[in-house]
């Protein structure tokens, strides 16, 4: 039986490998977005986000 712990590891496990995708995803839409006239800002805001998102996984993954 899982403990409420192992419950939690389970859930942030899925949760980091879930983000992983989307900050992949968001590199692509920051790729996408600097190709276009204007999309500098975007395309650097969207890089910052997933840079964030990755940050926020390297302090989980060695917790899980």
């Amino acid at each position: 039986m899982m403990t409420e712990l192992d419950k939690i590891k389970h859930i942030l496990k899925h949760f980091i490998e879930h983000t992983e995708e989307h900050a992949k995803e968001f590199e692509d839409l920051a790729e996408k977005a600097s190709s276009h006239e204007g999309g500098q800002a975007l395309s650097s805001a969207i890089r910052q986000a997933a840079k964030k998102l990755m940050e926020a996984i390297e302090i989980l993954k060695p917790l899980v």
